[in-house]
């Protein structure tokens, strides 16, 4: 069982327990998907599905082919279908997106209640304080992410602002709500992309007449889907190298202090053993993973090791 803290059951909200919903992460080498349902301790995975990715429908973790994609969804789809009743089939969907343009940033703001700092905070005034600071974030990091990759802020999508912890007076807080104090410590992480990212997972999702929940920052999601991560006592390195990019989270005390995606992965040692070894990519590929199993000989174990 997973515990995804960006999935929020309620009355109001998009997602009904029991529900059957799809996660998809569209990889360059692999498109995985899972069929998933909420209750009330968190998510419980029901299929997977992974499908192999064609060397033209991908690079370094964006769509190339969409055609390809589109088609290798289908399968997916209705892999995790396969002895699903009708009126039990997903609905909705939850995507994956990763790329060194996906702009991941951990926000600490330090906020001072100047008024009433000696009587305890109601519901109101948290949820003032937590809009007042997402919407800071919001204008900041479209700029920044604008200025870093040359877009407008128009051209740029917000995933989704997390907040990771709350302190206040020096103590650490699930919630603000019935404590006194001064000083106020929050603790976010936020996740910006190009709308032309986005776009693309979005008409994936309107093809298959999936609805979109939410399109995530997959080393946040991952390191946060781990059990107990968000413990304060909680330190780690978070490394995924793909097949087109590494993705890697940096988690302290429990907060996701950073995130960073690089265009670098698998494929990149294909390609160079193909370009060295004067052989085809496919061939390149069978030898670096026989050569990760231990089952090239000497001669070609030494051939793929001095390329790589």
């Amino acid at each position: 069982m997973l515990n995804l803290p960006f999935l929020k059951t309620s009355s109001k909200g998009n997602i009904v327990e029991g529900e059957n919903i799809i996660a998809l992460d569209i990889g360059t080498e692999q498109l995985k998907s899972l069929l998933f349902t909420t209750e009330n301790l968190g998510v419980v995975v029901k299929k997977v599905s992974r499908i192999e990715q064609q060397q033209h429908a991908m690079k370094s973790g964006i769509i190339k082919n969409l055609d390809t994609v589109l088609e290798n969804c289908r399968l997916a789809v209705s892999e995790l279908n396969d002895k699903v009743a009708i009126d039990e089939q997903p609905k909705k969907v939850i995507m994956g997106i990763a790329g060194e343009y996906i702009q991941g940033v951990s926000i600490v703001v330090n906020y001072q209640r100047e008024e009433n700092y000696d009587k305890e905070v109601t519901e109101k005034e948290e949820r003032k304080i937590l809009n007042q600071i997402q919407n800071k974030i919001e204008d900041s990091g479209k700029e920044d992410l604008s200025q870093r990759i040359g877009l407008t802020n128009e051209d740029i999508e917000i995933l989704h602002i997390t907040k990771t912890g709350l302190e206040i007076g020096g103590m650490p807080v699930d919630s603000l709500i019935g404590y006194k104090g001064r000083d106020v410590k929050l603790h976010f992480y936020a996740s910006f992309a190009p709308k032309t990212y986005t776009e693309a997972l979005k008409k994936v999702a309107g093809e298959l007449k999936l609805e979109t929940l939410g399109i995530v920052s997959q080393p946040f999601t991952v390191a946060r889907a781990y059990s107990g991560s968000t413990n304060r006592d909680f330190s780690a390195i978070f490394l995924d190298i793909g097949g087109g990019t590494t993705d890697m989270a940096i988690v302290e005390k429990g907060n996701v202090v950073e995130t960073k995606m690089f265009a670098f992965g698998g494929r990149t040692f294909t390609k160079e053993l193909s370009r060295v070894l004067d052989i085809e990519y496919r061939f390149a590929e069978q030898r670096k993973i026989k050569y990760s199993k231990k089952e090239l000989n000497k001669e070609l174990a030494r051939d793929v090791q001095r390329v790589v």
